[in-house]
Protein backbone atom coordinates (compact mmCIF):
# COMPACT_ATOMS: atom_id res chain seq x y z
CA UNK A 1 0.00 0.00 0.00
CA UNK A 2 2.45 2.37 -1.06
CA UNK A 3 1.44 5.81 0.33
CA UNK A 4 3.55 6.40 3.18
CA UNK A 5 3.27 9.50 5.04
CA UNK A 6 -0.29 10.41 4.73
CA UNK A 7 -1.89 10.24 7.90
CA UNK A 8 -4.91 8.46 8.63
CA UNK A 9 -7.49 11.86 8.31
CA UNK A 10 -5.57 13.14 4.91
CA UNK A 11 -5.59 9.31 3.39
CA UNK A 12 -9.13 9.33 3.87
CA UNK A 13 -9.20 13.19 2.63
CA UNK A 14 -8.04 11.87 -0.38
CA UNK A 15 -9.64 9.27 -1.01
CA UNK A 16 -12.05 7.34 -3.49
CA UNK A 17 -14.19 4.07 -3.71
CA UNK A 18 -16.26 3.42 -6.73
CA UNK A 19 -20.20 2.21 -6.54
CA UNK A 20 -22.68 1.93 -9.12
CA UNK A 21 -24.87 5.50 -9.61
CA UNK A 22 -28.20 5.09 -8.23
CA UNK A 23 -31.48 6.03 -10.14
CA UNK A 24 -33.30 9.53 -9.01
CA UNK A 25 -36.31 8.46 -6.71
CA UNK A 26 -37.25 10.94 -3.78
CA UNK A 27 -37.82 9.87 -0.63
CA UNK A 28 -41.27 8.93 0.90
CA UNK A 29 -42.73 7.90 4.37
CA UNK A 30 -43.14 4.42 4.68
CA UNK A 31 -47.29 3.13 4.50
CA UNK A 32 -47.43 2.31 8.77
CA UNK A 33 -44.67 4.10 11.19
CA UNK A 34 -41.60 1.58 11.34
CA UNK A 35 -41.16 0.47 15.22
CA UNK A 36 -37.66 0.09 16.16
CA UNK A 37 -37.07 -3.35 17.84
CA UNK A 38 -35.56 -3.91 21.27
CA UNK A 39 -33.41 -7.20 19.60
CA UNK A 40 -31.89 -5.52 15.97
CA UNK A 41 -29.19 -7.63 13.76
CA UNK A 42 -26.59 -4.83 13.86
CA UNK A 43 -25.78 -2.35 17.22
CA UNK A 44 -23.60 0.66 16.92
CA UNK A 45 -22.59 3.04 19.19
CA UNK A 46 -23.51 6.50 19.69
CA UNK A 47 -21.27 9.64 18.23
CA UNK A 48 -18.78 7.95 16.28
CA UNK A 49 -19.62 9.46 13.25
CA UNK A 50 -15.62 10.76 12.88
CA UNK A 51 -13.92 8.91 10.19
CA UNK A 52 -12.29 7.06 12.76
CA UNK A 53 -13.40 4.13 13.26
CA UNK A 54 -11.67 0.95 12.39
CA UNK A 55 -8.53 2.90 11.29
CA UNK A 56 -8.11 3.13 15.31
CA UNK A 57 -7.20 6.71 14.89
CA UNK A 58 -8.62 7.43 18.37
CA UNK A 59 -5.54 5.61 19.96
CA UNK A 60 -2.19 6.71 18.96
CA UNK A 61 1.08 7.20 19.83
CA UNK A 62 4.29 5.55 20.42
CA UNK A 63 4.05 3.53 22.98
CA UNK A 64 0.07 3.33 23.51
CA UNK A 65 -1.17 4.53 26.70
CA UNK A 66 -2.82 1.04 29.15
CA UNK A 67 -5.92 2.37 29.56
CA UNK A 68 -6.50 2.79 25.55
CA UNK A 69 -8.35 -0.22 23.47
CA UNK A 70 -6.80 0.34 20.39
CA UNK A 71 -8.91 -0.42 16.66
CA UNK A 72 -11.67 -1.88 18.66
CA UNK A 73 -13.59 -0.10 15.37
CA UNK A 74 -15.36 2.20 17.33
CA UNK A 75 -13.90 5.08 18.54
CA UNK A 76 -16.64 6.66 20.32
CA UNK A 77 -16.22 10.97 21.40
CA UNK A 78 -17.64 14.14 19.52
CA UNK A 79 -20.39 13.23 16.88
CA UNK A 80 -19.61 17.05 15.66
CA UNK A 81 -18.53 15.47 12.62
CA UNK A 82 -22.24 13.72 11.55
CA UNK A 83 -25.65 12.73 13.39
CA UNK A 84 -27.21 11.64 10.22
CA UNK A 85 -23.70 9.48 9.34
CA UNK A 86 -23.79 8.54 12.92
CA UNK A 87 -25.62 4.62 12.32
CA UNK A 88 -26.68 3.68 15.22
CA UNK A 89 -28.71 0.25 14.32
CA UNK A 90 -29.41 -2.23 11.67
CA UNK A 91 -32.43 -4.62 11.41
CA UNK A 92 -34.60 -6.60 9.02
CA UNK A 93 -38.07 -7.51 8.67
CA UNK A 94 -39.68 -8.69 5.60
CA UNK A 95 -43.72 -10.14 4.75
CA UNK A 96 -44.59 -12.12 1.38
CA UNK A 97 -43.47 -9.80 -0.86
CA UNK A 98 -40.60 -7.35 0.00
CA UNK A 99 -37.32 -7.41 2.14
CA UNK A 100 -36.63 -4.25 4.05
CA UNK A 101 -33.22 -3.08 5.39
CA UNK A 102 -33.71 -0.42 8.13
CA UNK A 103 -30.96 1.84 9.31
CA UNK A 104 -31.13 4.14 12.38
CA UNK A 105 -28.94 7.13 12.72
CA UNK A 106 -28.57 9.64 14.95
CA UNK A 107 -30.57 12.02 12.97
CA UNK A 108 -33.21 11.94 9.93
CA UNK A 109 -31.30 12.33 6.44
CA UNK A 110 -30.90 14.62 4.22
CA UNK A 111 -27.44 15.72 5.72
CA UNK A 112 -25.90 18.93 4.50
CA UNK A 113 -23.96 17.29 2.31
CA UNK A 114 -24.63 13.75 0.09
CA UNK A 115 -24.16 11.18 1.78
CA UNK A 116 -24.40 6.61 0.96
CA UNK A 117 -25.33 4.29 2.45
CA UNK A 118 -24.64 0.40 2.21
CA UNK A 119 -25.96 -2.44 4.19
CA UNK A 120 -24.04 -6.13 3.46
CA UNK A 121 -25.00 -9.43 3.86
CA UNK A 122 -23.94 -13.08 2.53
CA UNK A 123 -26.59 -14.44 1.40
CA UNK A 124 -24.81 -17.89 1.41
CA UNK A 125 -21.63 -17.19 -0.60
CA UNK A 126 -19.08 -17.21 2.17
CA UNK A 127 -18.85 -12.59 1.98
CA UNK A 128 -20.78 -10.27 2.07
CA UNK A 129 -21.50 -9.70 -1.55
CA UNK A 130 -25.06 -8.67 -1.78
CA UNK A 131 -25.63 -4.95 -0.95
CA UNK A 132 -28.39 -2.94 0.25
CA UNK A 133 -27.78 0.90 -0.96
CA UNK A 134 -28.99 4.21 -0.66
CA UNK A 135 -27.94 7.58 -1.65
CA UNK A 136 -29.24 10.87 -0.25
CA UNK A 137 -28.69 14.21 -1.56
CA UNK A 138 -27.64 17.16 0.87
CA UNK A 139 -29.54 20.01 1.03
CA UNK A 140 -27.06 23.16 1.69
CA UNK A 141 -23.79 24.38 0.48
CA UNK A 142 -25.38 24.47 -3.32
CA UNK A 143 -26.08 21.11 -3.20
CA UNK A 144 -30.09 21.36 -3.72
CA UNK A 145 -30.09 19.89 -7.25
CA UNK A 146 -27.21 17.36 -7.33
CA UNK A 147 -26.31 15.64 -10.06
CA UNK A 148 -27.25 12.53 -8.34
CA UNK A 149 -30.49 13.02 -6.87
CA UNK A 150 -31.87 10.55 -3.61
CA UNK A 151 -32.22 6.87 -4.89
CA UNK A 152 -32.06 3.01 -3.44
CA UNK A 153 -30.58 0.38 -5.33
CA UNK A 154 -29.70 -3.91 -4.52
CA UNK A 155 -26.05 -4.82 -5.59
CA UNK A 156 -25.39 -8.16 -6.22
CA UNK A 157 -21.15 -8.80 -6.52
CA UNK A 158 -21.48 -12.66 -5.43
CA UNK A 159 -21.14 -15.51 -7.89
CA UNK A 160 -24.61 -14.83 -9.21
CA UNK A 161 -23.18 -11.37 -10.14
CA UNK A 162 -27.04 -10.25 -10.98
CA UNK A 163 -25.63 -6.85 -10.97
CA UNK A 164 -26.92 -3.60 -9.37
CA UNK A 165 -30.69 -3.73 -9.71
CA UNK A 166 -33.51 -0.30 -9.27
CA UNK A 167 -36.66 -2.06 -10.70
CA UNK A 168 -39.63 -1.68 -8.02
CA UNK A 169 -36.93 -0.54 -5.03
CA UNK A 170 -38.62 1.80 -2.61
CA UNK A 171 -36.53 4.22 -0.09
CA UNK A 172 -38.71 5.29 2.92
CA UNK A 173 -37.47 8.30 5.48
CA UNK A 174 -39.04 9.08 9.09
CA UNK A 175 -38.27 10.64 12.64
CA UNK A 176 -38.33 8.17 15.76
CA UNK A 177 -37.64 9.99 18.99
CA UNK A 178 -35.62 12.75 17.29
CA UNK A 179 -33.52 9.76 15.52
CA UNK A 180 -33.84 8.98 11.73
CA UNK A 181 -35.25 5.69 10.04
CA UNK A 182 -34.29 4.89 6.67
CA UNK A 183 -35.56 1.74 5.03
CA UNK A 184 -34.73 0.36 2.00
CA UNK A 185 -37.58 -2.09 0.46
CA UNK A 186 -36.73 -4.32 -2.29
CA UNK A 187 -39.06 -6.95 -3.53
CA UNK A 188 -38.41 -10.73 -2.98
CA UNK A 189 -38.23 -11.23 -6.74
CA UNK A 190 -35.43 -9.57 -7.57
CA UNK A 191 -32.92 -12.07 -5.47
CA UNK A 192 -33.36 -15.80 -5.16
CA UNK A 193 -31.95 -14.98 -1.19
CA UNK A 194 -34.95 -13.83 -0.72
CA UNK A 195 -37.12 -16.74 -0.87
CA UNK A 196 -38.66 -17.63 2.32
CA UNK A 197 -36.07 -19.77 4.69
CA UNK A 198 -33.02 -17.66 2.88
CA UNK A 199 -30.86 -16.53 5.53
CA UNK A 200 -29.15 -13.17 5.27
CA UNK A 201 -25.82 -13.50 7.34
CA UNK A 202 -23.39 -11.50 9.08
CA UNK A 203 -24.84 -8.15 8.41
CA UNK A 204 -22.69 -5.17 8.62
CA UNK A 205 -23.00 -1.16 7.65
CA UNK A 206 -21.19 1.62 6.89
CA UNK A 207 -21.98 5.22 5.24
CA UNK A 208 -19.95 7.18 3.41
CA UNK A 209 -19.95 11.15 2.42
CA UNK A 210 -20.81 11.36 -1.80
CA UNK A 211 -18.20 13.71 -3.56
CA UNK A 212 -19.58 13.60 -7.45
CA UNK A 213 -20.22 11.20 -10.58
CA UNK A 214 -19.96 7.52 -8.93
CA UNK A 215 -17.03 8.70 -6.54
CA UNK A 216 -17.79 8.17 -2.45
CA UNK A 217 -14.97 9.64 -0.15
CA UNK A 218 -14.10 8.71 3.32
CA UNK A 219 -16.00 6.20 5.63
CA UNK A 220 -17.95 8.25 8.43
CA UNK A 221 -19.68 5.57 10.35
CA UNK A 222 -19.52 1.63 10.09
CA UNK A 223 -20.40 -1.63 12.01
CA UNK A 224 -19.28 -4.94 13.05
CA UNK A 225 -20.76 -7.59 11.77
CA UNK A 226 -24.02 -8.63 13.65
CA UNK A 227 -26.58 -11.45 13.90
CA UNK A 228 -28.11 -13.19 11.25
CA UNK A 229 -32.22 -12.46 9.73
CA UNK A 230 -33.94 -15.18 8.20
CA UNK A 231 -36.77 -13.99 5.82
CA UNK A 232 -40.29 -15.70 6.21
CA UNK A 233 -43.73 -13.87 4.94
CA UNK A 234 -44.29 -12.62 8.18
CA UNK A 235 -44.40 -15.70 10.27
CA UNK A 236 -42.03 -18.34 11.79
CA UNK A 237 -40.24 -20.28 9.25
CA UNK A 238 -41.57 -23.97 9.31
CA UNK A 239 -39.35 -26.28 9.64
CA UNK A 240 -40.51 -30.21 7.76
CA UNK A 241 -41.06 -32.78 10.49
CA UNK A 242 -38.16 -35.54 10.38
CA UNK A 243 -39.21 -38.56 9.06
CA UNK A 244 -40.38 -41.25 10.82
CA UNK A 245 -37.97 -44.11 11.18
CA UNK A 246 -39.14 -47.85 9.55
CA UNK A 247 -40.10 -50.99 11.55
CA UNK A 248 -36.46 -52.13 11.02
CA UNK A 249 -34.63 -49.17 11.33
CA UNK A 250 -34.87 -47.86 14.77
CA UNK A 251 -33.42 -44.55 15.48
CA UNK A 252 -29.76 -44.32 16.27
CA UNK A 253 -28.75 -47.78 15.41
CA UNK A 254 -29.16 -48.55 11.71
CA UNK A 255 -29.87 -52.13 12.93
CA UNK A 256 -33.08 -54.74 11.68
CA UNK A 257 -35.21 -55.26 14.46
CA UNK A 258 -34.00 -58.17 16.17
CA UNK A 259 -30.39 -57.65 15.78
CA UNK A 260 -29.34 -57.08 19.65
CA UNK A 261 -27.03 -59.47 21.58
CA UNK A 262 -28.52 -62.32 22.73
CA UNK A 263 -32.02 -63.73 22.74
CA UNK A 264 -34.70 -62.96 20.13
CA UNK A 265 -31.70 -62.47 17.54
CA UNK A 266 -32.87 -63.46 14.07
CA UNK A 267 -31.36 -65.93 11.56
CA UNK A 268 -29.36 -63.85 8.81
CA UNK A 269 -30.49 -60.03 10.37
CA UNK A 270 -27.24 -58.86 11.55
CA UNK A 271 -24.19 -58.82 9.44
CA UNK A 272 -21.21 -60.70 10.34
CA UNK A 273 -18.42 -59.13 11.97
CA UNK A 274 -16.16 -58.06 9.86
CA UNK A 275 -12.06 -57.91 10.55
CA UNK A 276 -10.22 -55.03 9.81
CA UNK A 277 -6.99 -55.91 8.00
CA UNK A 278 -3.80 -54.18 10.18
CA UNK A 279 -2.62 -51.13 8.50
CA UNK A 280 0.65 -50.99 6.40
CA UNK A 281 2.88 -48.57 7.96
CA UNK A 282 3.50 -45.66 5.94
CA UNK A 283 6.94 -45.18 4.36
CA UNK A 284 8.81 -42.35 5.45
CA UNK A 285 8.80 -39.39 3.23
CA UNK A 286 12.17 -38.09 2.75
CA UNK A 287 11.87 -34.06 2.09
CA UNK A 288 12.78 -33.59 -1.96
CA UNK A 289 14.74 -30.29 -0.82
CA UNK A 290 16.73 -29.45 2.26
CA UNK A 291 15.03 -27.18 5.03
CA UNK A 292 14.39 -23.49 4.23
CA UNK A 293 16.52 -21.29 6.46
CA UNK A 294 14.98 -18.08 7.18
CA UNK A 295 16.65 -15.23 8.39
CA UNK A 296 15.84 -12.95 11.35
CA UNK A 297 12.20 -11.94 9.75
CA UNK A 298 11.53 -15.73 9.41
CA UNK A 299 13.35 -17.27 12.27
CA UNK A 300 9.70 -17.68 14.17
CA UNK A 301 7.80 -18.68 11.21
CA UNK A 302 6.60 -21.99 9.99
CA UNK A 303 7.61 -22.91 6.45
CA UNK A 304 5.29 -23.56 4.07
CA UNK A 305 6.21 -26.16 0.86
CA UNK A 306 4.64 -25.08 -2.50
CA UNK A 307 5.14 -27.75 -5.27
CA UNK A 308 3.80 -28.55 -8.47
CA UNK A 309 0.45 -29.68 -7.14
CA UNK A 310 -0.70 -25.97 -6.26
CA UNK A 311 -2.38 -24.12 -9.06
CA UNK A 312 -4.42 -21.34 -9.33
CA UNK A 313 -7.51 -23.48 -8.99
CA UNK A 314 -6.13 -25.26 -6.33
CA UNK A 315 -3.74 -23.25 -4.28
CA UNK A 316 -1.50 -23.90 -0.82
CA UNK A 317 -3.99 -21.76 1.57
CA UNK A 318 -2.46 -19.91 4.41
CA UNK A 319 -4.98 -19.03 7.28
CA UNK A 320 -3.54 -15.74 9.68
CA UNK A 321 -4.50 -13.68 12.06
CA UNK A 322 -2.78 -10.68 11.23
CA UNK A 323 -2.64 -7.53 13.79
CA UNK A 324 -3.41 -3.39 13.43
CA UNK A 325 -1.32 -0.98 11.80
CA UNK A 326 -1.54 2.45 12.10
CA UNK A 327 0.97 4.50 9.32
CA UNK A 328 1.66 8.08 9.41
CA UNK A 329 5.05 9.32 8.33
CA UNK A 330 4.67 13.16 8.16
CA UNK A 331 3.39 13.59 11.60
CA UNK A 332 0.19 15.04 9.97
CA UNK A 333 -2.15 13.83 13.18
CA UNK A 334 -0.17 15.18 16.43
CA UNK A 335 3.10 13.45 15.76
CA UNK A 336 4.98 11.49 13.81
CA UNK A 337 4.82 7.77 13.69
CA UNK A 338 4.77 4.40 12.34
CA UNK A 339 2.43 1.93 14.31
CA UNK A 340 2.59 -0.33 10.98
CA UNK A 341 2.97 -4.70 12.33
CA UNK A 342 3.62 -7.25 10.05
CA UNK A 343 3.49 -11.21 10.33
CA UNK A 344 5.62 -13.26 8.22
CA UNK A 345 5.20 -17.30 7.13
CA UNK A 346 8.19 -18.52 4.81
CA UNK A 347 7.76 -20.01 1.61
CA UNK A 348 9.44 -22.80 -0.31
CA UNK A 349 10.00 -23.94 -3.63
CA UNK A 350 9.83 -28.23 -4.77
CA UNK A 351 9.48 -28.29 -8.39
CA UNK A 352 10.58 -30.09 -11.14
CA UNK A 353 9.49 -27.53 -14.00
CA UNK A 354 13.11 -25.23 -14.18
CA UNK A 355 10.55 -22.51 -15.33
CA UNK A 356 8.58 -22.18 -12.61
CA UNK A 357 6.82 -18.88 -11.71
CA UNK A 358 5.57 -18.32 -7.87
CA UNK A 359 2.38 -16.83 -7.39
CA UNK A 360 0.99 -15.41 -4.26
CA UNK A 361 -1.50 -13.34 -3.22
CA UNK A 362 -2.82 -12.05 0.35
CA UNK A 363 -6.49 -11.53 1.24
CA UNK A 364 -8.14 -9.33 3.54
CA UNK A 365 -10.87 -7.05 4.86
CA UNK A 366 -12.39 -4.82 1.72
CA UNK A 367 -10.73 -1.38 2.03
CA UNK A 368 -8.15 -2.40 4.86
CA UNK A 369 -4.79 -1.67 3.71
CA UNK A 370 -1.71 -4.17 3.63
CA UNK A 371 0.94 -4.34 1.74
CA UNK A 372 2.98 -8.00 0.70
CA UNK A 373 6.68 -8.69 0.45
CA UNK A 374 8.65 -11.58 -0.29
CA UNK A 375 11.68 -11.41 1.07
CA UNK A 376 15.04 -12.68 0.72
CA UNK A 377 16.69 -14.32 4.29
CA UNK A 378 18.74 -11.38 4.20
CA UNK A 379 15.82 -9.32 4.16
CA UNK A 380 16.20 -7.59 1.04
CA UNK A 381 13.35 -7.51 -1.44
CA UNK A 382 12.80 -10.11 -4.16
CA UNK A 383 9.27 -8.79 -4.94
CA UNK A 384 6.37 -6.42 -3.69
CA UNK A 385 3.12 -5.35 -4.05
CA UNK A 386 1.54 -2.06 -2.06
CA UNK A 387 -1.04 -0.43 -3.59
CA UNK A 388 -3.66 1.93 -1.56
CA UNK A 389 -6.49 -1.06 -1.02
CA UNK A 390 -9.00 2.25 -0.38
CA UNK A 391 -8.54 3.47 -4.09
CA UNK A 392 -5.98 1.12 -5.90
CA UNK A 393 -4.94 1.49 -9.48
CA UNK A 394 -4.93 5.41 -8.65
CA UNK A 395 -1.04 6.03 -8.56
CA UNK A 396 -1.15 5.87 -4.34
CA UNK A 397 0.86 2.71 -3.87
CA UNK A 398 3.45 0.65 -6.14
CA UNK A 399 4.85 -3.04 -6.60
CA UNK A 400 7.46 -4.90 -8.82
CA UNK A 401 8.81 -5.94 -10.92
CA UNK A 402 6.81 -4.25 -13.66
CA UNK A 403 4.32 -6.48 -14.77
CA UNK A 404 4.40 -9.43 -11.38
CA UNK A 405 2.05 -7.71 -9.45
CA UNK A 406 -1.79 -6.39 -8.53
CA UNK A 407 -3.83 -5.24 -6.07
CA UNK A 408 -7.65 -4.59 -5.34
CA UNK A 409 -9.48 -3.25 -2.76
CA UNK A 410 -9.48 -6.57 -0.82
CA UNK A 411 -5.99 -8.24 -1.87
CA UNK A 412 -2.33 -7.69 -2.89
CA UNK A 413 -0.69 -9.89 -5.06
CA UNK A 414 2.96 -10.99 -6.47
CA UNK A 415 2.58 -12.70 -10.44
CA UNK A 416 4.80 -15.45 -11.26
CA UNK A 417 8.31 -14.51 -10.08
CA UNK A 418 11.13 -17.32 -11.23
CA UNK A 419 11.82 -19.41 -8.34
CA UNK A 420 14.46 -22.23 -8.58
CA UNK A 421 13.69 -25.41 -6.86
CA UNK A 422 14.38 -25.51 -3.65
CA UNK A 423 14.41 -21.94 -3.54
CA UNK A 424 12.47 -19.48 -0.99
CA UNK A 425 11.26 -15.98 0.34
CA UNK A 426 9.68 -14.89 3.85
CA UNK A 427 6.14 -13.61 2.91
CA UNK A 428 6.36 -10.35 5.01
CA UNK A 429 2.71 -8.81 5.30
CA UNK A 430 2.58 -5.34 6.43
CA UNK A 431 -0.64 -3.76 8.55
CA UNK A 432 -1.04 -0.36 7.21
CA UNK A 433 -4.05 1.17 7.95
CA UNK A 434 -6.60 -1.33 9.18
CA UNK A 435 -7.31 -2.61 12.48
CA UNK A 436 -6.38 -6.11 11.87
CA UNK A 437 -8.19 -9.70 11.87
CA UNK A 438 -8.33 -12.71 9.33
CA UNK A 439 -5.77 -12.70 6.22
CA UNK A 440 -5.33 -15.55 3.94
CA UNK A 441 -1.81 -16.23 2.04
CA UNK A 442 -2.59 -18.27 -1.51
CA UNK A 443 0.33 -19.56 -2.93
CA UNK A 444 0.89 -21.57 -6.33
CA UNK A 445 3.09 -22.18 -9.26
CA UNK A 446 2.75 -20.79 -13.14
CA UNK A 447 3.94 -19.57 -15.63
CA UNK A 448 6.71 -16.84 -15.45
CA UNK A 449 5.90 -13.41 -15.67
CA UNK A 450 8.94 -11.64 -14.29
CA UNK A 451 12.68 -11.96 -12.72
CA UNK A 452 12.83 -11.30 -8.93
CA UNK A 453 15.51 -8.81 -7.96
CA UNK A 454 19.01 -9.92 -6.90
CA UNK A 455 19.20 -10.70 -3.11
CA UNK A 456 21.09 -8.01 -1.30
CA UNK A 457 19.84 -5.19 -3.74
CA UNK A 458 15.83 -5.30 -3.42
CA UNK A 459 13.37 -3.97 -5.48
CA UNK A 460 11.92 -0.18 -4.62
CA UNK A 461 9.89 -0.21 -2.12
CA UNK A 462 6.15 1.04 -2.60
CA UNK A 463 6.88 3.58 -0.62
CA UNK A 464 9.59 4.86 -2.04
CA UNK A 465 8.00 4.29 -5.51
CA UNK A 466 5.03 6.36 -4.16
CA UNK A 467 7.39 9.48 -3.72
CA UNK A 468 9.10 9.56 -6.89
CA UNK A 469 6.06 9.36 -8.79
CA UNK A 470 5.79 12.55 -6.50
CA UNK A 471 9.00 14.03 -7.10
CA UNK A 472 9.63 13.98 -3.74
Amino acid sequence: MGKRGFSILLAFALVASVFTVLPARAQEAPPTPTTVPEVVNVEDPKGDANYLNDQGGACVGAPLPPTCTPYAGDNVGSDAVGTVSDILKVWFTSDATNVNAHILTNAAPPASTPLFFRVRVDPGEGSNCLWFQAFFAGVTQGQTEPTNPTGASLRDTCTTALGTQTEGIKLFVETSDDDGITTIQVPKTLHPAFADGGILKTPDAHVRNFIAGTVTAPQVDNTKPGTDFTITSGGPVVKPAPEKPGKNDPPGKGKKKGCSKGKGKKKGACPGKKTKKPKKPKTPVTPACPAYVAGDEGAEAETTIVTDAATEEAPVVVELTAGAGLANDLGLAGGAYDETSSIFQNVQVDTANPEAGLYARLEFQEFHDYDLYLNYPDGSTAANSGDFNIAPGHDLGGGSPDGAWEAGTNYESVLGIATDDCGGYTARMVSYLTNGGAVTLSLWLGEVTAEPAAPGGGQESAFDAFWSRLGL
